[in-house]
């Protein structure tokens, strides 16, 4: 079988029913059934898996079955309880899957039935401003689902016999919410927080049904018409599109006058019981915790019990005393006008006769308080380093990690952040050379126990690019143990505290050709530059600049005789010319 008029489906808006309902009344069959038999589809393929490939058989290759699979109402695969609808999913109760609806114009106009007239809640046509008809309007049958392409009721009458009702702008903008909740797109700041369509039909039913109804359980969790349901999504709209005002003028409404405040049953009868039985969820928490702060608020000033569903605890103090604030921080009220003079913490310290008040900002605290827990002590850099807390002190006297201060238990104790540590690390890896072979090296922890050394003249040097330094493919804790640099290179150029190289009198010799006893004597003399404490000088006393001036300036005995081929006595007989 093939169909003579055949027309593309579209996945976007269109449902698997409504996209063959289409078909069936371009072909002037009567029946949907007359589609469906030569497919072998079964009626109930509308929340039901089946095989679709007959249907794709007989519209001769324009879709497959999956591209009609994906628009069908069948369970989704995270959850059994609820139905695919397009990009997201809907519990059945939200869906009419009994009868039709249709806007009359956008029939007279052809365009495709989007799948979203099908929610509970949608009873308007956002395009041209009216309301969807699913009853009849001769003898007041409901369309059935699978009604006639031709619009013909059982009864004879046409279904368009009556032109289409205007709708009110509240359902019309309720309807809009529900477009973009399906299609993803942002919802308007004045919206409740719905979560997504599923949580926005939930609310439409309950803020929908009057509380004072004495059949509200029936009214909660039926299907209406769309004429016996504009009443309910006006005040559901009412509710929704202007939150929060909305939500307290609808529980204002419920309480009961005149009234005592003596409990929450007396204030309120019902309501919260059932407000509770409705949105005890974590989807609808931000709304319970709204209804929690307006019955607390002062329009009602409710005391409720602290073992109560509703129970709201009182209201922070936005100021501290400085003896409350001292003592959320473990520290003297001293300490505190300290850190308030400071500005570490945000207060104000007026004179209240010959004394003085101190007062602190919450924030503040909270602020301070979250601040030192991000900062490490001494010791916790020291632990992670692998090495002492003394190191941890030169390195930051010499400038390699920034500490802050004000936050310790003391106003003079350095702490230091994460960040700050962590970019420390990354410029020694940045000038590290990996390897794998560490034989006669050490690492910057053990220099760090050295004597002989210092770990900030070696760290200098190694970012300087003086010394080189190795690390592994992996790093771990204490995180120096991952860097080495070689025995032979702790011998090498130090850096002074004012930044200038230097070198051991050894090297210093090597390096001009002389011998070691010479060095000091040409310090003494100024030939080169270095220090006057021959402790220091043996060490890295002598000036990396001064020796490499030295060639330029001066010339040895030895070189001269090389020079100009003549002999030592001869050489230092031109000392007196």
């Amino acid at each position: 079988m093939r169909l003579l008029v055949r027309a593309s489906p579209n996945p976007v808006e269109e449902s698997l029913h409504g996209y063959l309902g289409r078909l069936t009344g371009y072909n002037g069959y009567k029946k949907m059934a007359w589609l469906l038999g030569p497919a072998g589809v079964p009626r109930s393929f509308v929340t039901r898996p089946c095989d679709l490939s007959g249907i794709a058989r007989i519209l001769d290759g324009i879709t497959d079955a999956d591209s009609l699979a994906a628009m069908a109402f069948w369970p989704n695969g995270a959850s059994q309880k609820h139905l695919r609808f397009g990009p997201t999913a809907v519990s059945p109760r939200n869906l009419s899957l009994q009868r039709s609806k249709f806007c009359p114009i956008c029939w007279t106009e052809g365009r495709v039935t989007p799948r979203v007239w099908g929610l509970v809640g949608y009873i308007a046509c956002p395009q041209h401003g009216c309301l969807l008809r699913d009853q009849c309007p001769s003898c007041g049958d409901l369309v059935p689902l699978f009604h006639p392409y031709q619009l013909r009721c059982r009864c004879g009458g046409s279904l368009m016999e009556r032109p289409a009702e205007q709708a009110s702008p509240a359902t019309i903008a309720l309807a809009r919410l529900l477009d973009n909740l399906v299609l993803g797109a942002s919802l308007p700041a004045s919206a409740a927080p719905a979560k997504d369509v599923e949580s926005a039909l939930h609310l439409i039913r309950f803020f929908g049904v009057p509380d004072a109804s004495r059949n509200w359980r029936s009214d909660y969790i039926s299907k209406p018409p769309v004429r016996e349901m504009v009443g309910c999504i006006e005040q559901a709209a009412s509710v929704l599109l202007d939150w929060p005002n909305g939500l307290f003028a609808f529980i204002d409404a419920q309480r009961r006058r005149p009234t005592e405040g003596i409990s929450l049953a007396a204030e309120f009868g019902p309501f919260l019981s059932r407000l509770r039985g409705a949105l005890d969820d974590p989807r609808f928490e931000e709304i319970i915790g709204a209804v929690r702060q307006h019955i607390a608020g002062p329009a009602h000033r409710i005391i409720t019990k602290p073992v109560s569903f509703f129970h709201t605890a009182p209201e922070q103090p936005e100021v501290l005393s400085g003896s409350a604030a001292g003592k959320l921080l473990g520290l003297t009220t001293a300490m505190v006008a300290r850190l308030i003079a400071s500005g570490e913490l945000r207060g104000e310290i007026p004179r209240m006769g010959r004394r003085r008040a101190y007062f602190v900002e919450v924030r503040s605290v909270d602020d301070f308080i979250r601040r030192r827990a991000r900062a490490l002590t001494a010791g916790d850099v020291a632990e992670g380093f692998g090495i002492s807390e003394f190191q941890i002190e030169r390195l930051r006297q010499n400038g390699f990690i920034a500490s802050v201060t004000g936050i310790g238990n003391s106003p003079q104790e350095h702490r230091y952040l994460p960040e700050t540590i962590a970019a420390f690390v990354e410029q020694l890896k940045a000038r590290a050379i990996e390897g794998s072979d560490f034989v006669n090296s050490f690492s910057l922890s053990f220099v760090a126990r050295m004597r002989s050394v210092s770990l900030s003249a070696i760290i200098k040097q190694i970012l300087a690019g003086l010394i080189p330094v190795y690390c592994g493919p992996h790093f771990t804790e204490p995180q120096l143990d991952c860097f080495w640099i070689r025995r032979d290179d702790l011998s090498k150029v130090r850096i002074d505290p004012s930044g200038c190289p230097r070198m051991s009198v050894r090297r210093a010799a090597k390096t001009l050709g002389v011998a070691v006893r010479m060095v000091p004597l040409l310090v003494k003399s100024g030939c080169l530059d270095g220090s006057s404490s021959a402790k220091s000088l043996s060490r890295h006393g002598v000036s990396l600049h001064s020796v490499e001036q030295f060639p330029k300036l001066y010339a040895t005995s030895g070189r001269l005789e090389h020079r100009t081929g003549n002999s030592t006595p001869r050489v230092f007989g031109w000392r007196d010319l």
